[in-house]
């Protein structure tokens, strides 16, 4: 558990640095799960001494084992300001999906090595990515990675997921780790969000557990009922969806006709999840 915590704090150190915001995120004693949003709209108004500053601090910091002083020396920040070339490079980084994974699994990576006394290669294999087409799919991705604890047999309920956003994810709008802007950057209007508020969210997540568990008190109530009409899916669809996500969805997920314009774009005759989208998602 204390490794997975090292992870935990490493995403939040990530999130705050980059402009990579974490929308869920869940870890499992073998496996990682990410909901990202990568934000290079925000980076085009970071100046060149927060892009180095930033940059500099999601390169060396790597939890537990770093320096008790985040912020890099002046002297490094000074250097990168006077290479255009590598400042170029760190822009281009800081909302790069494949560069905060890496940075995230090498930290993992070292730490448990250098804890083992070892060397060689710590993960089974590269990540796998699969890009979310509209709200409804995003919505359902958040439910399933937030409580893939719940899944696994770790927690009962949305308070006991120790390593999940579920735990984090309240009433008071909480659960998403994001980048350190003003207030304007963080209000601009984005594609693949959830239909629903957070406090909305936090009350299907509660519901699909107690469901998921049979436990007392599951019976739809008025305002479950018209949260789910907003999320454009059936609350029996969403159990499904939520439990079996990973494995209705590979190429892409989303609504039957987000799934049809990607084939149509790629020219492919059948796109996996089709059927699955067009019985789910209606």
């Amino acid at each position: 558990d204390h490794r997975r915590k090292w992870i935990v704090e490493q995403l939040e150190l990530q999130a705050a640095q980059m402009a990579v915001e974490v929308l869920a995120f869940s870890v499992l004693p073998k496996s990682i799960s990410l909901l990202l949003r990568t934000r290079p709209d925000l980076v085009k108004d970071w100046s060149d001494a927060d892009v180095a500053r930033r940059y500099l601090t999601a390169l060396h910091a790597k939890v537990p084992f770093r320096e008790k002083r985040l912020a890099p020396p002046a002297g490094e920040i000074e250097r990168m300001l006077a290479n255009r070339v590598e400042l170029r490079r760190g822009r281009s980084r800081l909302s790069n999906l494949t560069w905060f994974v890496g940075q995230l699994t090498e930290a993992t990576a070292r730490n448990c090595n250098r804890e083992d006394n070892t060397r060689g290669r710590f993960w089974e294999g590269r990540y796998q990515c699969l890009p979310l087409l509209d709200e409804p799919a995003t919505a359902a991705a958040i439910g399933h990675v937030d409580l893939e604890p719940v899944f696994a047999g770790e927690a009962t309920s949305l308070a006991s997921c120790k390593f999940s956003s579920a735990r984090l994810r309240n009433s008071n709008g909480k659960g998403l780790l994001a980048p350190a802007t003003g207030a304007a950057s963080k209000q601009k209007s984005l594609p693949n969000l959830s239909p629903v508020s957070d406090a909305e969210l936090h009350k299907v997540l509660d519901w699909s557990t107690r469901q998921t568990k049979r436990l007392n008190g599951t019976a739809l109530t008025a305002d479950l009922v018209a949260i789910f009409e907003k999320l454009q899916i059936r609350p029996a669809a969403w159990l499904v969806l939520i439990r079996e996500f990973r494995d209705l969805f590979h190429r892409a997920a989303g609504t039957e006709a987000s799934l049809d314009k990607i084939r149509k774009k790629r020219g492919l005759q059948h796109l996996h999840g089709l059927a699955a989208s067009r019985e789910l998602f209606a």
